[in-house]
Order: C-alpha cells, then structure tokens, then sequence
C-alpha cells in the first residue's frame, strides 16, 4: 500500500465536564459570620489587654497615655474592620458574577457518542509513527465491531457480523472487509510491515463505512 502523505491531526473536542450538583452558595453568611467574630475577637484582646495595663500603671498620666493608645487602637480597629468588610463584599460581588455551569443530566445520544470515540481514535494519526500504526488499527476495528454489536447485528465474530451487515446490501461493506482483514493479518501475522500509511489506508474505509451508517 502506498503511503499518503501524513494528513495534520487535530485535537479530540474536550469531554463535557463532569458533576454537577447545587449551586447555591453560603459563603455569603460565612463572611458575616467571619466579620463578627473578628469584632468580639479583637473586643475582648483588647479588653484584657487594657484591664492589665490600667492596673499596673495606676496614676493619672498612665491613665491619660492609655486613653490616647485606646483612641488610636479603636480608629485603627474600625479602620481595619471597614477594610475587612470591603474587601469581603467585593469578593462577594465577584462570585456572584462567575458563570453558572450547567450539566445536562439526560443520555448523550448514541450518535454523539461514536463521533467523539472516532474523533478520538483518528486523531492518534496527528503523532502516529509506522510503531504504533497497527495498533491504530486495531483501535479503530474494535470501535467499529462494538457498534456493530450495538446494531444488533447477528453473529458471534466481527467476520458474521459483517456478513450478516452485507446480506443488508450496505453499499460501503467491502471498505469495512479490507480494513477488518488488514486488522486480521496484524493479529495473526504480527505488525511487522505494517506502516503509517496502512494506518491511514484503514481508518479512511473505516471512517466512509461510519458515515454511510450515519453514526459519525
């Protein structure tokens, strides 16, 4: 088989995020929860802070200096606590902007299905080397045989399965039989020989025969 030249590859579309679940948030309360306890925290620091110092420093300069450094402290403390509070609003307001994710909980169709498990064999060929060809094939043909199965196709083998497909006049059955036979030689012969471009050779008849069956 003569090899064609490599066709660039593309990447398989990204799998749809899974989970799910609710969206309601409570961070909001778990803020003002945070804020309130920063205040009764910073209150009784302070308190016994300042309880200490008044009654080891009993005279009326002390007294005076520790009403300063209770002013300074308190304009500080609101300063910090006014801070605190927008920033946490803020931070608030951003999550409320973030974009809700939606998961579909109903079954992907069938169809859907396949395309993205083709899409996602075929794009092997984007780094394929004539290594790992045959087992570019070999993916390839157990995807085709599983939906087959799913076809209801009689048979105990892919071979029957096929048969019994062409018995149906399906147009595109002799690009299903080479393809399935290069797989055969592989898994009876071996993959010496095999190359890059009977890779691409199988895929193509593979990918025509999908189609004709309007699965991808």
């Amino acid at each position: 088989m003569a090899d064609p030249k490599k066709p660039p590859g593309g990447k398989p579309p990204a799998r749809p995020p899974a989970g799910g679940g609710d969206t309601k948030d409570y961070r909001d309360v778990e803020m003002w929860v945070l804020i309130i306890l920063l205040f009764i925290l910073g209150a009784l620091s302070f308190g016994a802070f300042t309880l200490g110092v008044e009654s080891f420093f009993a005279n009326a300069f002390w007294h005076r200096f520790i009403l300063w450094i209770k002013i300074i402290a308190g304009t500080l403390s609101l300063v910090f606590t006014v801070g605190i509070v927008y920033v946490l609003l803020k931070l608030a307001a951003f999550r409320k902007k973030e974009p809700e994710v939606l998961v579909s909980t109903e079954p992907q169709p069938q169809g859907a299905r396949y395309s993205y498990e083709w899409t996602r064999v075929k794009s092997g060929l984007k780094d394929a080397s004539d290594a790992n060809a045959a087992l570019l094939v070999i993916e390839a043909d157990s995807l085709v045989d599983r939906i087959l199965k799913d076809m209801k196709l009689p048979g105990e083998t892919m071979g029957e399965r096929l048969t019994a497909l062409g018995e149906q006049r399906f147009e595109s059955i002799d690009d299903l039989w080479e393809a399935h036979k290069l797989r055969n030689q592989i898994a009876h012969e071996g993959a010496k020989g095999i190359t890059y471009g009977d890779a691409v050779w199988a895929l193509e008849k593979y990918e025509r025969a999908l189609k004709k069956l309007d699965v991808i």
